[in-house]
Formats: C-alpha cells, sequence, structure tokens
C-alpha cells in the first residue's frame, strides 16, 4: 500500500509505503534491531512499524510551508526512492519473519548484491 497524506496545519506532505509483511507480536524484538540498522543505510525517509498493525513500513516527510508545492517531478522522484528502498529491504524483513534468521544476517542477505553477466 502506497500513499500520499496532506496535513494541513503544518504544510506537511508524508508518503507511506506499507510492506506486505505481517508479523507476530513475539517478533518485536528483532523487528526493532532490524528497523535500527536498516534505518542507518537510508539517505532519505525512514523504516518504521505499527505495533497495533505487526507491519513495517516506510514514510518520508516533505514540509511545503507558506504556499510551497511539490512539482510532479519531486512525487515522482520521492515515490521512486520509496519503491526502490522497500523492495531493497524487504527480503530482510522476510528472512526476519518467515526465515528466522537474526537482523544481522537478514539484512546482510538484503545488501547482497550479485554482480555477473549472462
Amino acid at each position: 500500500q502506497v500513499w500520499f497524506a496532506w496535513q494541513e496545519d503544518s504544510g506537511g506532505l508524508t508518503l507511506t509505503c506499507t510492506l506486505d509483511a505481517k508479523f507476530p507480536p513475539k517478533l518485536l524484538p528483532k523487528i526493532h534491531t532490524l528497523l535500527a540498522i536498516v534505518n542507518e543505510k537510508l539517505w532519505l525517509g525512514h523504516f518504521t512499524l505499527s505495533s497495533e498493525e505487526m507491519t513495517v513500513s516506510f514514510r518520508h516527510a516533505m514540509l511545503l510551508a507558506g504556499g510551497a508545492q511539490a512539482s510532479a517531478e519531486q512525487l515522482g522522484d520521492l515515490l521512486d526512492i520509496a519503491i526502490e528502498e522497500c523492495e531493497r529491504f524487504y527480503p530482510a524483513f522476510q528472512s526476519v519473519i518467515w526465515g528466522g534468521k537474526d537482523p544481522a544476517e537478514a539484512l546482510a542477505i538484503a545488501m547482497f548484491e550479485t554482480v555477473a553477466e549472462a
């Protein structure tokens, strides 16, 4: 799920992209640890969790106070970045949730880059 939310009072525009990866409450400590180390790798936005719904989301906010407006290109770039980061780190969350991996090992799996020619 991806959505933008406008906050009239603060002039903030927030993009949220929720991963399709619900987890049981017993994994909260591992997910918190994974969130901390994943967020160290990001240059824009952050991952957060909903402990009510047991889901992980990527979020980024833009301050557009004073009548400033985001261009279609900026919004498109932001959406591209959100999707790229979700795709990049989704395997780490899945490795913890379904694979039983510890957070550091799960991140190493997600960060592994394949370099080859076909």
